[in-house]
């Protein structure tokens, strides 16, 4: 499945990677899109890019600064998601 979003992101054979010019300076201008690139991954059984894990990782200090709804939304989409059978998958 190929699938590219309206945002900075796309799909190539399950693998979800960053399509942004400058991938940390994307995930640094808004913390919310660090949850949501691990939300996303998660619930569709996808794995992140290396590059693309590195720039969201770069970037994951900023998530202390989201409201608590914000980041519990994103807690709970992950729990039920079953997060813990993907967390292992990074491309490189």
């Amino acid at each position: 499945m190929d699938v590219e979003f309206a945002g900075a992101h796309m799909i190539w054979d399950g693998v979800l990677c960053c399509t942004a010019d400058d991938p940390e300076a994307y995930y640094a201008a808004d913390a919310r899109r660090v949850l949501e690139l691990f939300v996303l991954a998660a619930e569709q059984g996808l794995e992140l890019k290396a590059d693309t894990l590195l720039a969201a990782a770069g970037a994951a200090p900023g998530v202390r600064s989201l409201s608590g709804r914000a980041a519990g939304a994103a807690a709970q989409r992950l729990l039920l998601s079953g997060v813990s059978d993907t967390i292992d998958n990074v491309h490189v």
